[in-house]
């Protein structure tokens, strides 16, 4: 349920970006995304802002309207009834978040954070303002606003055998302290392409002279506009294992793609 509500909630905020709602201008050009999604339970306010963060690596500040649920029903009630809208940011490198917050916290009833990280909670009427002053305050440039993929090592696919993704499992568990390694491969020619999945947000590849597949998650109708099998490209993955039906295989999770010029 968790994990459905989370699916609903950040493809919702995806779509506000790009086309707004009746809580929400457009902000597709926006430099600092403020999504109000009244309806997103607070828990997974902050896992929403992160995903919506990493679609358009821009600063996510995602809100949802505080209240309605029935534990702590005195508070809750008296926080729905004074409209106050409570959520979590998540930022870039480029931009620290807690600093760019202080600077309006005339807005918060209370917020707290770091660069990276931050909650807060506010009246609902204040939404508009803090969404305009983050924007017309943010110094951040098409570079910043450009998200930098650092790889470990250039190595082909088929260097990546069962004994080698062995040794990478040995390195977990993963985190931010310890990022999966990440390697790359340029000139390498999709020969087969799937979209698969209820939401069509798995993309399944075959590359020309490769026995390991590749695989990417995001927007497979967006995916299959911009690529095609026949397409030489450069691409950035981390090998692992795949179980399907009893059946162990080595997989290519694609984490970058690009058309090579």
């Amino acid at each position: 349920c968790g994990k459905s509500m989370t699916l609903r909630c950040t493809e919702q905020a995806i779509r506000i970006v790009q086309t707004g709602d009746e809580n929400n201008p457009v902000m597709a050009e926006d430099k600092v995304l403020v999504v109000y999604l009244p309806d997103c339970h607070e828990s997974i306010a902050g896992i929403v802002a992160g995903k919506v963060r990493e679609r358009y690596y821009k600063p996510a500040i995602v809100l949802t309207r505080a209240g309605d649920e029935e534990e702590n029903g005195d508070k809750k009630a008296e926080d729905a009834a004074q409209k106050i809208a409570k959520g979590s940011a998540r930022s870039i490198e480029a931009y620290n978040m807690y600093e760019a917050l202080r600077a309006f916290d005339n807005l918060f009833i209370k917020f707290g954070g770091h660069k990276m990280a931050a909650g807060m909670s506010l009246q609902e009427e204040n939404i508009g303002a803090l969404r305009k002053g983050l924007n017309e305050a943010a110094d951040l440039s098409e570079e910043d606003l450009t998200e930098k993929v650092k790889i470990d090592i250039a190595m082909p696919m088929r260097y990546a055998t069962g004994q080698f993704v062995t040794e990478l499992e040995r390195l977990s568990p993963y985190g931010n302290g310890n990022p999966k390694p990440l390697f790359a491969q340029k000139g390498l020619t999709i020969s087969e392409l799937t979209v698969q999945g209820k939401n069509r947000n798995v993309v399944k590849l075959s590359f020309a002279g490769e026995s390991a597949k590749g695989v990417w998650f995001g927007d497979g109708n967006a995916f299959e506009k911009e690529y095609a099998a026949g397409d030489t490209v450069s691409v950035v993955y981390t090998p692992e294992f795949n179980e399907f039906r009893g059946q162990v295989s080595i997989q290519m999770q694609i984490k970058e793609i690009k058309p090579d010029t």
